[in-house]
């Protein structure tokens, strides 16, 4: 067997190895958790795509065709993961949900994997810090808690960086170069957080092309743009859709302007790259003229938006909570340690510790990165060494990430820091990649260095494994009054019970006046139950009286349950109507059913 070959046969069981470790750790979150709102959002969508006849409300913005928004600030890439994953099975559930999230997770790290091999680590230490990186408890948090939406996104960061490290050892690649504006602009229509990314890239694009002495700076930067504009597309034409679609024009109609708004917008930026790699001087001021008039549109669609969905965007609130500086720095660090701790998925679904010693890897990232730099100032290393320089460029990347953070960060949240977790282990690769390699230039060590390194190595998979199950213990916990209520399994059950009910030939219409029961409802429904996310009094009335459905408004248990049901009583004046518990992990669901509903 030739060496090549052997090599991709490794490399092939390795990436096994990633996927098997990725999808155990997801089967072993299936039932411990509910399917929160946030957990399904927007892939419950995709059920409503197979399924629409019983679609009854969404969250999401309205469009033709197909959903390319789940809400203003973030697309839907794992919705089209989702949907898949429904087409292949003919089925929806937790488990499938987890499992395909933990598709996303195993290709981040083969991508990590693959980018430290790329820059000349060797193979032992890249897999070693992978398999690290898939048993931590902070991936488990990802699959089963809205931490999962980050997941595209730093797989097309990571795919932009590799495209970056193979665009910089040529002296001139205009495709690779917009392939990286792409892969970042994919990664913001993915999550809007990751455009705090884009200064870095164009800054080290500029760098580099500055170093090289290229005459042509500014083309690079226009090249690299227009790839995040074709990556960031979905925007675009998501909101055209959506506008598009309160038009009281015919259908037909409407269906053309969004083709002809994706053509328009492919022709343009097409144009634009054509004549970027032209080089003709004329021609450029055609790109100028090009991006002005692009502008132009692109500020009138989003006046637009401002004008017919006010109320989308007086949601967001971009600016948050009157904030000073330190208060804002401070929430980015505590953000950040959440996350690189693991402390916020205990926290998000517990309000309480659980796993100790997180804190290791992050500590143990740091030293490693000093140690490198101190090897540097002696002069060990290659001037020109790739890793280094990767490191570097790193460290750039994540401290202009945490600085874009601080204006909006009183309306962000832990996940909004999901790719610091990525950065980190890559940092601990890289790095120990150097300083192994330089610490046996010095004579340092020797072979004790090594037992020492790897046992290190083994008291942190240790340390991972235990925490992971710990964890999952927690999750199992009868102890309900210290977790999140949102959380709880009974979102899992009710739908369960609800398929169960319409299989026995029950007519049954469901209603959930409350926060974070509907999603998840109608995901593990597969959208065949009617349902509404709102109380509406006259809809209801018709269905009950006039179409035979039984109204099954549901609510979660509280202290005030009793209060809750009466002023139900009072508003509707029902009669002729039973309630039962749907019991869960963290908290229970109350069911009001109503066989009547008398006229108003």
């Amino acid at each position: 067997m030739s060496i090549d070959k052997r090599e991709k046969l490794q490399n092939v069981g390795i990436i096994i190895i990633f996927f098997v470790i990725s999808v155990i750790s997801a089967l072993r979150l299936n039932g411990k958790v509910g399917l929160y709102l946030d957990a399904v959002n927007p892939d419950y969508m995709a059920v409503q795509l197979l399924n629409p006849n019983n679609y009854s409300s969404s969250m999401s913005f309205p469009y033709i065709w197909f959903p390319l928004l789940g809400q203003v600030y973030h697309g839907t890439v794992t919705m089209c993961g989702s949907l898949l994953a429904s087409i292949l099975t003919g089925q929806t559930g937790t488990g499938q949900l987890y499992v395909t999230n933990s598709i996303y997770g195993a290709i981040a790290a083969t991508l990590i994997f693959g980018l430290m091999r790329e820059i000349g680590v060797k193979k032992a230490i890249a897999f070693t810090v992978t398999v690290i990186l898939l048993l931590s408890p902070n991936m488990i948090s990802m699959y089963a808690t809205q931490f999962y939406i980050e997941l595209p996104g730093v797989i097309f960061i990571l795919l932009m960086m590799h495209m970056a490290i193979r665009w910089k050892r040529k002296s001139v690649d205009d495709k690779k170069l917009f392939m990286i504006g792409l892969f970042g602009g994919l990664a913001v229509y993915s999550y809007f957080n990751y455009i705090f990314c884009a200064p870095t890239v164009i800054g080290l694009i500029g760098y580099e092309s500055a170093k090289r002495k290229d005459k042509s700076i500014w083309k690079n930067e226009i090249i690299l743009l227009t790839g995040y504009i074709a990556g960031a597309a979905g925007y675009i034409v998501g909101y055209v859709s959506a506008i598009i679609s309160k038009v009281e024009t015919p259908k037909v109609l409407r269906q053309v302007i969004v083709l002809g708004t994706i053509l328009l917008l492919f022709i343009t930026l097409k144009s634009i790259y054509s004549l970027c790699i032209s080089g003709k001087t004329y021609k450029n001021v055609v790109i100028v003229t090009l991006f002005c008039v692009g502008g132009g549109i692109l500020g009138a669609i989003v006046y637009s938006i401002l004008h017919i969905y006010t109320g989308y965007f007086a949601g967001l609130d971009v600016a948050g909570e009157k904030a000073g500086l330190g208060t804002r720095i401070g929430l980015v660090y505590e953000h950040l340690a959440g996350v690189l701790g693991h402390s916020a998925l205990e926290y998000l679904v517990m309000y309480r510790n659980v796993v100790q010693g997180m804190i290791l890897v992050p500590l143990v990232t740091c030293i490693v990165i000093v140690v490198m730099f101190v090897i540097r100032r002696k002069k060990v290393c290659i001037k020109e060494d790739e890793r280094y320089q990767f490191i570097v460029a790193l460290l750039i990347g994540c401290v202009i990430y945490l600085l874009c953070c601080i204006p909006m960060v009183t309306r962000m949240q832990n996940q909004h820091f999901i790719c610091m977790i990525f950065s980190m282990y890559l940092l601990l690769g890289v790095g120990t990649s150097v300083v192994a390699e330089n610490t046996k230039l010095l004579g340092i060590w020797k072979k004790r260095g090594t037992y020492i390194g790897w046992m290190g190595v083994m008291l942190i998979i240790m340390m991972h494994l235990m925490n992971q199950t710990a964890v999952l213990w927690a999750l199992d916990s009868s102890d309900c009054d210290s977790y999140n209520i949102y959380y709880s399994t009974a979102i899992n059950s009710l739908a369960e019970r609800a398929l169960e009910k319409k299989e026995a030939g029950e007519k049954q219409y469901y209603v959930f006046p409350e926060w974070g029961i509907l999603a998840g409802f109608d995901y593990l429904t597969r959208n065949e139950i009617a349902f509404n996310g709102s109380i509406n009094l006259q809809q209801m009335q018709q269905l009950c009286n006039d179409e035979g459905y039984q109204i099954v408004v549901c609510y979660w248990e509280r202290e005030n349950t009793e209060v809750y049901r009466d002023n139900l009583l009072e508003i509707f004046d029902m009669k002729q109507i039973s309630s039962s518990y749907v019991e869960g992990n963290y908290g229970n669901i109350l069911e009001i059913c109503v066989n009547s509903i008398e006229a108003y």
